[in-house]
């Protein structure tokens, strides 16, 4: 790639300001892969999104800022969001109610250290107002699915929901509802020809342990195989490749994405954050091996089924035989027009014969 920064930030470094203003000054077309986690309505302790008393100006915000995106996401590339719900009440996670908790070695809650029960948060009081039904006291918010909606409207396709279940999920105390014991992360995408590993295909369920946090605490840290996986469903990897955090915290995804190969930039308006996050993306740098860049690089050829050919011909008004050897023209026009252009992107004749598989033919296309 040659190039050490991105406009006016540093790749593979954290830069230090509001997120909001900070996007701004992005090259337009210049994000492959943004995966992040905004913080969560009413838990931040400091500055920046997540502080807001109204949960409605919570969703907003995350809707500007995520619009303000759309410029600067290349056609072909990805938006991954982990966020999580809430319910209109105080957030009350208390030492106390361990003993009504299901985790823990002998189902009596966690150690009393454990960072549930001392993380910092901020002293959320619920919202309510009653003309507005939604806000009434202890409904759950919906704050996930208000942004996805408020999102599609504002010009992103909403691509999938992966259910990240937790083997270690927050304690919850004795409290008249189910126990929460996985997150959401929502893929959107600018184009529908967005670039996406198709085989082996991603999965809608994850599963991954928490991990150990060594160093400055950053209690909301997502475990590292999250924008792993996030990342390495792009389907390429290399230096060229652009992956970004406007929420970067300590600096996760930005790991992921130097261990993959890829080139990240980062943006988090917590001080201590940035320099506790750059200070752990240069040591781990100093451990990793060059990886050779994929984009660009011509699709591996798999033999297709002749019942993939012949349903594919059928599609398409040509006469093919019911069985035996599919002739050699037609297996020709059928690779021509489902071969995956070196962007990443389906060629304009279908899709790829992985897709051609389904029995819907529209789902060629999607």
């Amino acid at each position: 790639m040659g190039q050490s920064s991105l406009g006016p930030f540093p790749l593979n470094r954290v830069t230090k300001g509001d997120s909001r203003k900070l996007i701004l000054d992005l090259p337009d077309e210049s994000l492959d892969v943004v995966v992040t986690s905004p913080p969560y309505w009413g838990q931040r302790m400091s500055e920046g999104t997540g502080v807001e008393e109204d949960p409605r100006e919570y969703v907003e915000g995350l809707r500007e800022l995520f619009g303000s995106l759309l410029t600067k996401v290349k056609p072909s590339g990805l938006l991954w969001i982990n966020i999580g719900d809430a319910f209109n009440t105080p957030v009350n996670w208390r030492e106390a109610d361990r003993t009504y908790s299901t985790l823990g070695p002998d189902a009596a809650g966690l150690n009393p250290d454990n960072s549930a029960y001392v993380k910092p948060r901020h002293k959320r009081r619920a919202f309510i107002e009653k003309e507005t039904p939604w806000l009434t006291y202890g409904n759950m918010l919906g704050l996930p699915y208000r942004l996805v909606l408020g999102m599609q409207d504002d010009g992103w396709l909403s691509r999938g929901e992966v259910i990240w279940k937790k083997r270690n999920p927050m304690p919850e105390g004795r409290c008249r509802r189910p126990h929460r014991q996985h997150e959401s992360i929502y893929l959107f995408a600018r184009d529908e020809r967005h670039s996406f590993r198709t085989s082996p295909p991603v999965g809608s369920v994850w599963e991954f342990p928490n991990e150990k946090i060594d160093g400055l605490a950053h209690y909301s840290r997502f475990p590292l195989e999250l924008p792993k996986r996030c990342l390495e469903a792009y389907g390429t990897t290399g230096e060229d490749v652009i992956a970004f955090d406007p929420f970067s915290g300590s600096g996760t995804t930005g790991v992921a994405a130097r261990r993959l190969g890829m080139s990240y930039v980062g943006f988090e308006i917590d001080g201590d954050q940035v320099d506790a996050s750059n200070k752990r993306l240069m040591s781990d740098e100093s451990a990793l091996q060059p990886v050779q860049s994929t984009r660009g690089r011509p699709p591996v050829e798999r033999p297709a089924r002749p019942a993939t050919i012949r349903a594919w011909a059928i599609r398409q008004g040509i006469e093919v035989p019911d069985r035996g050897r599919i002739p050699d023209d037609l297996r020709r026009r059928f690779l021509e027009a489902t071969t995956v252009a070196p962007t990443g992107l389906p060629g304009e004749g279908s899709a790829t014969p992985e897709a051609l598989e389904t029995p819907d033919a529209l789902g060629a296309l999607i």
